[in-house]
């Protein structure tokens, strides 16, 4: 197929010519648009040609995929007043919608819970201060136009700590019984890691600590209490403490101490 440039321009395509060079661009391409192109040059002492073949394939079969969960969610049990933290992974391009269930409906979500998903694909649902109504069956459901998949789990939530069992592999330290009118000093049982974030995205430090009464928690960046912003908010359920950013920037990174009962410390460096 033969096309000169002035029968192209006239159907909507766009010419350019600056300094002595010739673009000829096609918006929104489709399969029709796929040929032999031939741009011809001429003046008073001749002419001159060039010319290519275009191939125009599927946006379908070229880069696009239905969703495929390459990280999927897992049973768990927590105790009462603690926190929930489901992660699962997904692919997909176009990027799909992602949508938590809980017990086959849409899931409500509400100021205690937190659902994102990053650019990565990386979906994240965390529910805080647990109750036993929480339990039930969860399953996160990702679409795009090409399909859907979905993973599911259960997860318990007991309501007398006699009852619930840590597992030891959580903690860098043992765990500490006591009475009901007991106290002991603040111990981190799983302490911060340094995390790589990219710009934009949402990431979370975490710790996990024991203590009695329930100690304070404090954060710091490189040295300076950290205040909570837009783009920052911590939270403390009893027992796992938070720093959650909601649209990491280059100033997030640095080192961040996160200090239990004025005395324990634990920390990491996070790099954007």
């Amino acid at each position: 197929m033969r096309i000169d440039f002035s029968r192209l321009f006239a159907s909507g395509k766009e010419v350019k010519y600056e300094n002595g060079v010739s673009t000829l661009t096609i918006p929104s391409a489709t399969l029709n648009d796929a040929g032999h192109y031939v741009c011809e040059a001429e003046n008073i002492h001749g002419t001159a040609q060039s010319n290519c073949v275009v191939t125009v394939t599927s946006s379908t079969e070229s880069d696009q995929s239905e969703p495929k969960f390459t990280l999927l969610l897992t049973d768990i049990t927590v105790q009462e007043q603690e926190e929930i933290l489901l992660d699962c992974c997904v692919k997909g391009k176009p990027n799909p919608t992602v949508t938590w269930y809980k017990d086959g409906q849409k899931l409500a979500i509400e100021n205690r819970m937190l659902q994102y998903t990053d650019r990565t694909g990386l979906a994240r649902l965390n529910i805080m201060n647990t109750v036993p109504t929480d339990s039930g069956e969860y399953s996160c459901e990702a679409v795009n136009a090409l399909g859907k998949d979905a993973t599911e789990c259960h997860v318990k939530v007991v309501g007398d700590s006699s009852s619930f069992s840590r597992s030891p592999s959580r903690s860098t330290s043992p765990s500490i019984g006591y009475a009901s009118d007991d106290s002991c000093a603040p111990i981190i049982t799983r302490p911060l890691v340094d995390t790589v974030v990219k710009i934009g995205c949402r990431e979370m430090l975490e710790l996990e600590v024991e203590g009695k009464p329930t100690p304070m928690i404090e954060w710091y960046h490189n040295g300076k209490l950290v205040s909570e912003s837009r783009t920052i908010r911590s939270h403390f359920d009893g027992r796992v403490a938070f720093l959650k950013f909601y649209d990491a920037q280059l100033n997030h990174q640095g080192q961040y101490i996160c200090k239990v009962g004025g005395f324990t410390s634990a920390e990491c460096d996070i790099q954007t």
